[in-house]
């Protein structure tokens, strides 16, 4: 009925969840480049708020990365 989770399964997680945070900061790079580039206000708005959505993104991976690790060693 239920599953319980095994280490191999967090460290399937985790490695999930990093490879998420490179994606993430790649797209960073990307719209920090778009944003460099762009010239009219409503492009710079886009990129913005894209750069604010990545970061959000990034904090929450991180975060449960960080709790992970956290949850393994204690």
């Amino acid at each position: 009925m239920f599953h319980t989770f095994t280490k191999k399964d967090a460290d399937v997680r985790r490695g999930e969840w990093v490879s998420e945070l490179y994606d993430i900061q790649r797209a960073i790079e990307q719209t920090r480049g778009r944003f460099n580039m762009a010239t009219e206000e409503e492009l710079i708005d886009q990129c913005v708020y894209e750069l604010n959505a990545l970061q959000s993104r990034y904090a929450y991976f991180l975060r449960l990365i960080r709790e992970s690790e956290c949850k393994a060693e204690c």
